[in-house]
């Protein structure tokens, strides 16, 4: 029986906008989720943290740009240390052992969801075999290395820790295009559409298997895509009003737009990668 993920995904997110609607989107999405794995590899934690957040539609690999590409945007912010955590915050692992010099940010480890003080929901690596889970969160942290208690919830870096954990806080996408009304001309709307077409099929494909033609096909679609995102002279005109070169540096007039724009862009990326991935079955 074919899993209905998907379709389950972008209701419950397209309804969140409205008061009331979020928790049971992500519970619903937690109680489907629930021991499931995937045909193929590549759906991991990022992506699943991220989907329950609300901030991404579909179950399917997303790698580590567009994790941190996601909690440096608006639509995230980090939790101070006061602040109490609630249903679909993200707990974010991060480790300081490889700190990237004249960088902001250390390694990306693992990211899941807070259910409750105790429990948090989880895919553990992004192989077939993993299940999605909910897992204590005592258990997931010790399970990536969170050895000291000092370490298990931090603000910003800590330099004291190997690993470490930092809470964050998501608007799904609908509340944050709810409050903000970005005009979005037609052009981009028809990009948006068609992004949003092959994550529903990207990600039925690699829940339910895929055969090689369909595969082959649906590879060109997110690489064609790819490529008008890549370059700017391939960009809708209403994305070039947008932004600007200035001294050889991009400067966008519209940081709304922009920002969706580059939604849509990691989204292709990860997807690409995931159709790469949607030949590999353990058995």
């Amino acid at each position: 029986m074919k899993i209905l993920i998907t379709i389950l995904i972008f209701i419950f997110q397209f309804q969140s906008a409205h008061a009331g609607t979020n928790e049971d989107r992500i519970n619903n999405l937690i109680k489907t989720m629930n021991g499931v794995a995937p045909k193929y590899d590549g759906p991991n934690c990022w992506n699943s943290a991220l989907v329950l957040a609300g901030a991404l539609p579909s179950f399917r690999y997303t790698d580590e740009m567009e994790v941190r590409f996601w909690l440096k945007s608006p639509v995230c912010r980090e939790l101070q240390s006061n602040e109490e955590p609630q249903l679909g915050d993200l707990l974010v692992i991060r480790k300081t052992e490889n700190y990237i010099p004249n960088s902001d940010h250390d390694i990306e480890v693992h990211a899941f969801t807070y259910i409750d003080p105790l429990n948090g929901f989880t895919k553990n690596g992004q192989g077939n075999l993993a299940q999605y889970q909910i897992q204590s969160i005592s258990e997931t942290i010790k399970k990536y290395e969170v050895t000291d208690a000092s370490c298990n919830r931090v603000y910003g870096r800590a330099p004291n820790c190997q690993n470490y954990v930092n809470y964050f806080r998501c608007q799904t996408m609908g509340e944050y295009i709810s409050n903000n009304k970005p005009s979005l001309p037609s052009d981009f709307r028809d990009y948006k559409i068609q992004v949003d077409e092959l994550e529903v099929k990207v990600s039925d494909a690699t829940f339910n298997g895929i055969d090689d033609s369909n595969l082959q096909t649906l590879k060109d679609r997110v690489q064609n895509l790819q490529q008008i995102f890549m370059s700017y002279e391939k960009m809708p005109d209403s994305l070039k009003k947008s932004i600007t070169g200035v001294n050889n540096k991009l400067v966008v007039i519209d940081p709304i737009r922009y920002f969706l724009w580059e939604v849509l862009d990691y989204s292709l990326s990860s997807m690409n990668s995931q159709l790469t991935k949607n030949t590999t079955v353990t058995k």
